[in-house]
């Protein structure tokens, strides 16, 4: 009868591999944790449920000194709190701090640097994705998940209503009233 009842492997990666598996984590997490955990040990150079917050603190430290990005620290946080905390239930993550996030401005092009890049673009897909990426400035999450139907015409008027709030569609109608006598006037980026 207890052959029918599974139970969790003793070995530490067993469990650490069983438990990410059970969470469907990605394969690239999967790998990525693996990777961070197995050199925080090897860092420590001691057992899975002998190691201390002092040995993951100096890995984590180790790591940064090694000029790795906030990021990486984070996902190597990460991974060491999932496995001791979550998988072995070990409880010494409360001292250790989170590396703090870089503030960096993304760069943006001049017109100059955009029309150059969209007219050195040979393949007309690519070129219509890069102008309606600088032209709209939508993400490129939101571009690969563009339809023709999602396009700048025919939107029915109630749907609109129900987008912007409106109790009443002649309020909707006013104000594509005004943003169409706007639009005469207004300049697209893609105009350089």
């Amino acid at each position: 009868m207890d052959s029918l009842y599974y139970r969790p492997s003793r070995d530490p990666m067993t469990l650490l591999r069983q438990e990410m598996k059970l969470r469907g984590l990605s394969q690239r997490t999967v790998k990525s944790y693996l990777q961070y955990i197995i050199k925080c040990l090897e860092y420590a150079r001691n057992s899975p449920r002998s190691i201390a917050a002092t040995d993951v603190r100096a890995y984590l430290e180790h790591l940064a000194d090694r000029g790795l990005s906030s990021s990486t620290l984070n996902t190597a946080y990460s991974a060491l709190q999932f496995y001791f905390g979550a998988v072995l239930h070990r409880k010494f993550f409360t001292g250790i701090p989170r590396a703090h996030k870089e503030k960096r401005l993304p760069t943006v092009l001049s017109k100059d640097e955009a029309r150059r890049m969209v007219d050195g673009t040979v393949n007309q897909k690519h070129k219509c994705m890069l102008q309606l990426l600088y032209g709209t400035g939508m993400r490129v999450g939101e571009l690969v998940r563009l339809r023709m139907g999602d396009v700048e015409n025919g939107t029915d008027m109630r749907f609109v209503q129900e987008l912007l709030g409106h109790a009443n569609i002649m309020t909707t109608q006013i104000y594509t009233h005004v943003a169409t006598s706007a639009l005469v006037r207004m300049v697209s980026p893609l105009d350089f």
